[in-house]
Parts: structure tokens; C-alpha cells; sequence
């Protein structure tokens, strides 16, 4: 076997063996440390692939309660997935509430007491498209009574003395918050916060208040309000 050496004219670079055996020429390559190795790519740096999407999630877990004739506002709420989502219910909702398949806000004023269970489902835009379910349940309470004032009395008043602090009207039923008002005026010693109820003030006279208190609810569309006649006498 005839082995001959060939030298590019780059020294260092690299050699060319050139070996010749029955006939068969072969030619290898021989690469200097000095330089190292031709490189294919270094793998560990290449960019990691894109994270497909997250399970997707009904946050959700209850609904609250609404009252017929009182609106009502829920959005449900998702997590995970690709968006925009897509919102959907069986059976439907009850009458005068709508679910925005794009939102998931649950809004309108119910007209009738009622307690289902609903299968809110939500699917993704993934592709393919994820999909869960939830069943959630939502009560309609009926509609509240009337308020009702349950003051009968108030305490008497001392002339030049602080009438009796924490003097405050009471009521039930309804929709709070209350709103208070009375007729004709008060004296001007004597004020009622109308949002509490409280009475306050120092007398200045003898007298005897008779007064017609009036609550006011927040019922909508229509406030409902009741009325009561209240005396209160100042002695010396």
C-alpha cells in the first residue's frame, strides 16, 4: 500500500491523506486540533418550542343569588386556553336574563322565583378547540315585602340636655339601603340623618313633636315606602 501526504497551501488548516489500495484511492480528511471540528450547530442553543396552551378553566364557583324584579349582574369567569372564548348554558336561563357568549356576563332582571342548576360550557379558540363544563346553580328569590317601620316610640327630651344619643329609627323588609325623611320639618334643634335613621339634637323648649317618618327603599325601577306617626316630647 503507497500512502502519499498532500498539503494544502494553507498550513494548519488542514491535511488530505492520500491513500491507494487495489486500486481504491480513498481521501480523509485530517482537521487539526488547533481549529477543531467543523460544527453541525451547538442543539443546546436552540430557541425551546413555543408552550402549547394551559387547561382551560371555569373559575366560577357559585352564582349569586338574584330577586325577581331587581336586576342582575354576574360575568363568569375563565382562565387558561387560548382566547377570545365562547360561552354557552343549558337549559336556557330564566326568563328576562341573558349570557353574553362573548363575555360571559350573566345580566338582565328576572321576573319569576326559580332555583336550577345550569351546565355553563366554554370552549376556546385553540385548534383544536378546548371545551369544559360547570354546573352552577342560581336562585331567584321572589320579591321582597314592603318595608316597614318597627319604631312605635321614641324617648322624651330634657330641656338643654343632649336628647338621648343612638335615638335611631328601625326598619325591615324591603331593599336596603334605607332612605329616611320626615314631616312637616322637625324643630330646628332636632336633625335626622336620613340616611341613618338618628335623631340628634338638644331641645330648647318644652314640646310635644308629632312627625310622620317616611322609609324609603331601594326597590327598582320603583322605590317602595311606608310611614309612620312618631311623638316626642320635651319636658323641662
Amino acid at each position: 500500500m503507497a500512502v502519499r501526504i498532500l498539503t494544502l497551501t494553507r498550513p494548519s488548516v488542514m491535511s488530505i491523506a492520500e491513500r491507494a489500495t487495489a486500486n481504491l484511492w480513498t481521501l480523509a480528511l485530517l482537521l487539526p486540533l488547533a481549529i477543531g471540528a467543523v460544527s453541525c450547530g451547538d442543539v443546546s442553543n436552540a430557541p425551546a418550542p413555543a408552550p402549547g396552551p394551559g387547561a382551560l378553566t371555569i373559575t366560577t364557583s357559585s352564582l349569586p343569588d338574584g330577586t325577581v324584579n331587581q336586576p342582575y349582574a354576574w360575568t363568569l369567569g375563565g382562565s387558561g386556553g387560548t382566547t377570545p372564548y365562547n360561552w354557552s348554558v343549558t337549559p336556557a336561563l330564566p326568563a328576562n336574563l341573558q349570557l353574553d357568549t362573548a363575555t360571559g356576563a350573566i345580566t338582565g332582571t328576572p321576573v319569576a322565583q326559580s332555583s336550577t342548576t345550569y351546565t355553563f360550557s366554554l370552549r376556546d379558540s385553540s385548534v383544536p378547540n378546548q371545551t369544559i363544563q360547570k354546573p352552577l346553580l342560581l336562585t331567584i328569590n321572589s320579591a321582597p315585602v314592603p318595608p316597614t317601620i318597627t319604631t312605635t316610640s321614641l324617648p322624651s327630651g330634657t330641656i338643654n340636655q343632649i336628647y338621648p344619643p343612638n335615638t335611631t329609627l328601625q326598619a325591615t323588609g324591603g331593599v336596603p339601603p334605607y332612605t329616611w325623611s320626615v314631616s312637616p320639618a322637625l324643630p330646628t334643634w332636632l336633625q335626622l340623618d336620613a340616611a341613618t335613621g338618628t335623631l340628634s339634637g338638644t331641645p330648647t323648649a318644652t314640646a310635644t313633636i308629632t312627625r310622620t317618618y317616611t322609609v324609603r327603599d331601594s326597590t327598582l325601577p320603583t322605590n317602595r315606602t311606608t310611614s309612620r306617626s312618631i311623638t316626642i316630647r320635651v319636658r323641662n
